[in-house]
C-alpha cells in the first residue's frame, strides 16, 4: 500500500463518522420542522408509563436473544463461545452504537471482542457478517409476510421495496459464499502479490463454508432470526398504545421492519434522522400525524438507550476484553484465552 492511500484511508476514517453525524443532525433538523410542540407536550404527557417500562423490558429481553442467536450461529461454523461472553459483546455493541462511527463500531467492536475470547478472528468476522445477513433477510422475510395479509392503509407499493431489498441482500449472499465470485475476487489479489489478504480470506471462506456442514443449526439460526424482529416490532406497538396512537398490530408488522432496514445504511449515527424520517413518512401513509410519530420513534430511541446503559458500564470497566476469559487458564497451562493475538 502506498503512502498516499494509506493517507487517503486515514482521512476517510477521520472524516466519515462526522459526516454521519452532520447528517444525523441535517435529518433531525428537516423532521423537528414538523414538530407541532403543543400537541407532542399532549401526547407524551398522556404516555402510560407501565407500558414504557414494558418496552424497555422487552428491550432487554431482545439482547439475551439476539446473543442467544449469535451463540447458535457460531456453533453452526464448528465453533464455539460462551453465551455469557455474547451477551456482554451484545450489550457493549448496543452502547457502542450510539458513537460517531454508529453501526460500524457496533460490528468492529463484536467482532474485535469476540476475536480477544475465541482466538480466531476470521471466524469471529465471519459469524458476525452471517449473523447481519441473517438479520437482514429476517426483516424483509417478515415485511414481506405482513404486505401478505394487506393490513389497512399501508400501500401494496412498499412490497417492491422489499423485494429490491429482499435481491440486493441475496445477491450479496451468493456473492459471498460462491466459488466463482471468491475466484473473480482473488486473481487481482494474486496478480498484485497480495498473499497476506488471499490467506486472510481463505480463513473467512472455511468458517463460512462450515455453516454448509451443519443445516440443521442454520435452519435455527434463520429461525431465531424472525423470532428476534419481534423484539423490534413489540417494543413500537407498545409504545404506541402507552401514546394513544392508533396504529395495528399488522400494520407495524410492515412498517417497523422496513424502517430498521433504512437504518441499517450507514449515513447516520445508530441510524438517528434515517429511522425518523421513516416513521414519519411510514404513519402518514396510514394518518398518524408527523407529531405523534416523532414522539414515538424518540420514546423508541430513549428506551434502546437505557437498555444500552449495561453496555457502557461494561464497556467502561473492561472495553471489549472479557474478564471471565481473560481470567480462565487455557487448557495445557498456556496463555488465557484471547490472551495472544487475535488469529488472522
Amino acid at each position: 500500500m502506498t503512502n498516499g492511500t494509506a493517507a487517503s484511508g486515514g482521512a476517510v476514517r477521520r472524516w466519515w463518522p462526522r459526516v454521519r453525524l452532520v447528517v444525523s443532525v441535517a435529518l433531525l433538523v428537516l423532521v423537528f420542522s414538523r414538530l407541532d410542540v403543543g400537541r407532542a407536550v399532549d401526547v407524551l404527557s398522556s404516555a402510560r408509563l407501565e407500558l414504557l417500562a414494558l418496552v424497555v423490558l422487552l428491550f432487554y429481553a431482545g439482547r439475551f436473544f439476539a446473543a442467544l442467536r449469535w451463540y447458535i450461529l457460531i456453533r453452526a461454523m464448528g465453533s464455539h463461545a460462551p453465551y455469557t461472553s455474547l451477551v456482554r459483546l451484545t450489550f457493549i455493541g448496543i452502547f457502542l452504537q450510539f458513537m460517531p462511527a454508529g453501526s460500524i463500531a457496533l460490528e468492529v467492536g463484536r467482532v474485535y471482542g469476540l476475536s480477544r475470547t475465541t482466538d480466531d478472528l476470521a471466524g469471529s468476522f465471519a459469524s458476525v457478517l452471517m449473523e447481519r445477513l441473517f438479520g437482514l433477510f429476517a426483516l424483509i422475510l417478515v415485511a414481506l409476510t405482513g404486505l401478505a395479509f394487506a393490513p389497512p392503509g399501508v400501500p401494496p407499493s412498499l412490497a417492491n421495496l422489499a423485494w429490491v431489498g429482499f435481491a440486493v441482500i441475496a445477491l450479496l449472499a451468493w456473492g459471498i459464499m460462491n466459488g466463482w465470485m471468491r475466484g473473480l475476487l482473488d486473481r487481482p489479489l494474486r496478480a498484485a502479490g497480495l498473499e497476506a489478504v488471499r490467506e486472510k480470506l481463505g480463513k473467512l471462506y472455511a468458517r463460512l463454508d462450515a455453516t454448509r456442514e451443519r443445516p440443521g443449526l442454520l435452519a435455527w439460526s434463520m429461525l431465531a432470526a424472525l423470532v428476534n424482529t419481534l423484539f423490534r416490532i413489540l417494543p413500537a406497538w407498545f409504545v404506541a398504545l402507552s401514546l394513544g396512537i392508533e396504529v395495528s398490530f399488522p400494520q407495524l408488522f410492515v412498517i417497523v421492519p422496513l424502517i430498521y432496514l433504512g437504518a441499517q445504511i450507514p449515513i447516520s449515527v445508530a441510524g438517528l434522522g434515517v429511522r425518523e424520517i421513516g416513521w414519519v413518512a411510514l404513519l402518514g401513509l396510514i394518518g398518524v400525524p408527523a407529531s405523534d410519530a416523532i414522539v414515538l420513534s424518540l420514546l423508541l430511541v430513549v428506551a434502546v438507550f437505557v437498555a444500552a446503559l449495561p453496555g457502557a458500564w461494561m464497556w467502561a470497566r473492561h472495553g471489549l476484553h472479557d474478564p471471565a476469559a481473560l481470567e480462565a487458564p487455557a487448557p495445557g497451562g498456556g496463555t488465557p484465552a484471547g490472551g495472544g493475538s487475535a488469529a488472522p
